[in-house]
């Protein structure tokens, strides 16, 4: 991997792309460009940035462009509808960002789609939490399918199923997804869910907080009945990596009397861990099933804090005493696999800078701070952190990436 020696400044003002914003404002304010999302959508170019003041706005419906929808104070909302956030087709070169929205029910089961989107797609304080009603047990938070380069940050997300990936890559810094619990009255039920469901594919996550639904008792004409819990995360021919810290929580539903259940079930999948991950089985259940491929081995857990131009960003990294570890800054891309490392790695090599290197002491993580430039054209670009971490027991081993747009 290259390390190159340009500052992280440096580096931002280089890869920054001059992109025309335009100010999105229900209330028609000073400097409106559009009083609501789905006619801003239509007009501006690909590339553009949408600043959205607070107040409520119709879905956002995106077919092969790329675009920066980043609200300007909490508030932001998106009306009840059909599916909420809908962004499919998007080329290697486009991309899509939301920061700071959330979406209400609507009259649809999936909530936000993100479909075959070969670009970076970022979702950051993204919330949705809908409430245990006919009408919404059967909701999806978040389905992503065929996207190679999805990332959840500060994302709040309660529907049966929070996330749904299948054939996509995805990684989450610091988000709470749960699963519904369990719901039955006469003539409408449905099964708990749980936080993550992955189908053929990989999903990487640190300092996050995952439940799966609680299980319920059923009345039948038989007699009483259990649906048993959901697990915190589903696999199936998945891979999941784990770089956590002790803030970490993976819990499985619950139901006295149930089952025992493990907090990761699935089958043909695998599972690698930080021993410092948190993880609750139901009734006694495992951390992970038995039929799930499990490997707890130690891996640097990175939480970043981002600012904007003219602020400072702060990076952090957690692994054990002794350990070497080096934190890079850089441009994101899709994953990859590097040969002698374990995980993979989300920056594009050529543009990485390194940004801090030691061996942290017990209870001190890898802690370094970065100026932005204060200038305005950065709003709205993606950058991304990833530490990575040596020992003679253990060797090279890739943790979570950070991506992030300012």
């Amino acid at each position: 991997m290259l390390l190159a020696t340009r500052s992280l400044a440096a580096l931002c003002l280089a890869l920054a792309v001059p992109a025309q914003t335009f100010l999105v404002d229900a209330a028609s304010g000073p400097g409106t460009n559009f009083t609501d999302l789905p006619p801003a959508i239509a007009a501006v170019p690909d590339g553009a940035i949408l600043l959205v003041r607070p107040g409520s706005y119709g879905p956002i419906a995106l077919n092969g462009k790329g675009l920066s929808i980043l609200a300007t104070a909490p508030g932001v909302v998106l009306a009840p509808g059909g599916t909420s956030i809908h962004v499919q087709n998007l080329s290697a070169s486009q991309a899509f960002t939301l920061r700071g929205v959330r979406a209400q029910l609507g009259s649809v089961f999936v909530i936000a789609l993100v479909l075959n989107c070969a670009g970076p797609v970022l979702f950051d304080g993204y919330e949705f939490t809908s409430n245990q009603t006919f009408s919404s047990v059967f909701s999806t938070g978040l389905r992503v399918q065929g996207s190679p380069q999805v990332v959840l940050r500060n994302c709040t997300i309660q529907a049966r199923l929070a996330l749904d990936a299948q054939s996509s890559a995805v990684t989450a810094e610091s988000c709470e997804l749960r699963g519904h619990d369990g719901f039955f009255v006469p003539h409408v039920g449905t099964y708990p869910g749980s936080g993550i469901q992955c189908s053929s594919s990989s999903i990487e996550l640190s300092r996050c907080r995952v439940f799966g639904g609680a299980g319920v008792t059923m009345s039948t004409p038989l007699g009483p009945a259990n649906t048993n819990p959901g697990p915190a995360i589903l696999l199936y021919s998945s891979t999941a990596r784990l770089s956590e810290d002790a803030t970490s929580l993976y819990q499985a539903g619950q139901l006295t009397g149930g089952s025992p259940l493990a907090a990761i079930e699935g089958s043909q999948s695998a599972v690698v861990r930080s021993p410092q991950a948190v993880l609750f089985g139901s009734q006694g259940g495992a951390a992970v099933a038995a039929s799930v491929s499990d490997t707890i081995r130690p891996l640097p857990s990175l939480r970043t804090i981002t600012a904007p131009p003219g602020g400072t960003m702060v990076a952090e990294v957690t692994t054990p005493p002794g350990e070497l570890v080096v934190l890079v800054f850089g441009a994101p891309m899709p994953p990859i696999a590097v040969p002698g490392f374990d995980g993979a790695l989300w920056l594009d090599p050529t543009s990485v800078v390194l940004a801090a290197a030691g061996v942290p002491l017990a209870g001190q993580p890898l802690t370094t701070a970065a100026a932005v430039p204060p200038i305005a054209s950065l709003v709205g670009q993606r950058f991304g952190w990833q530490a990575l971490a040596w020992s003679p027991a253990d060797g090279f081993r890739f943790g979570n990436p950070s991506i992030f747009a300012l």
